[in-house]
């Protein structure tokens, strides 16, 4: 016979400590959202009310701004600076995929080099099978 014991001082404590925490959680949650909500609505807002005033600038404005990017060719600079940012995302993305591959190759191998019942897969520690390897 399985009696339920009835809940000490320290059970009635914990509980209310993980309700407490669940609280404050929840509560966590909801400001974060607002924020990144309201994060969203003031960039909208400046971005809303800096086309309104490069609009409603006069032309000297607006040409002094051309020839300042022309002179100082802020183009080329955000081309460059553009490539050098998809370069390093690519070149850090094929090294995290690397080392995965790797480290699934060497799982492999822990698992599969001495099972007798499946056999070895012939795969080396990156993954690779022999007949795949070029000379």
């Amino acid at each position: 016979m399985n009696m339920m014991r009835s809940p000490t001082k320290n059970d009635i404590e914990i509980q209310r400590i993980r309700s407490g925490a669940k609280k404050f959680t929840a509560v966590c949650d909801v400001i974060k959202t607002l924020l990144k909500s309201a994060t969203f609505i003031a960039l909208i807002i400046c971005s809303f009310n800096g086309l309104y005033r490069m609009i409603d600038s006069e032309v000297d404005k607006m040409e002094l701004l051309v020839k300042i990017l022309e002179h100082y060719k802020i183009k080329d600079l955000i081309t460059i600076s553009a490539a050098s940012l998809f370069g390093l995302a690519w070149l850090i993305e094929k090294k995290r995929g690397g080392r995965l591959i790797k480290k699934s190759g060497e799982m492999r191998h822990r698992l599969e080099h001495n099972d007798a019942f499946n056999g070895r897969s012939g795969l080396d520690d990156y993954g690779n099978a022999e007949e795949d390897k070029e000379d």
